[in-house]
């Protein structure tokens, strides 16, 4: 049920979901995404997993370099969603253990996620032992 994916083309309709869920500083344009994500992937740097039997029904992407301080390896969450329709079924965390898992095994000495403030993945986050470190700002200008 959850694979490890090299192409996201497959996962735009989920991403577009994610996306509309709610309030976003940024659009979503499906063709960059694809191209950014691939090359990520390509590179080594990033990672896609899904959940899918007949249709996409969670997603996370994550990224992993070494850190630019100290150097330890640290794995960053960039997504992390489960369609409102299945959550609480156990699919989020089955993708987060494979995703550790897989961080665990190349390396990674750190994890690390964002999630929207007042969104309810904050407490996703604090479930699986995160805290709460540094406040992200942003600013749309033009």
């Amino acid at each position: 049920m959850i694979r490890n994916i090299k192409d996201v083309s497959c996962t735009v309709g989920i991403m577009e979901e994610f996306h509309n869920s709610s309030e976003r500083v940024h659009d979503f344009v499906g063709d960059i995404f694809i191209k950014s994500w691939n090359n990520l992937i390509k590179s080594g740097v990033g990672r896609a997993y899904i959940w899918e039997d007949d249709e996409i029904k969670g997603l996370l992407l994550s990224t992993m370099l070494n850190d630019l301080y100290d150097g330890k390896k640290t794995a960053m969450i960039a997504v992390w969603y489960v369609n409102q329709y299945y959550r609480g079924l156990g699919i989020g965390s089955a993708l987060y253990k494979v995703f550790e898992h897989d961080a665990s095994k190349a390396g990674s000495k750190r994890f690390a996620g964002g999630y929207k403030v007042g969104d309810s993945a904050g407490k996703a986050f604090l479930g699986i032992g995160m805290k709460p470190f540094e406040i992200y700002c942003v600013k749309t200008i033009g």
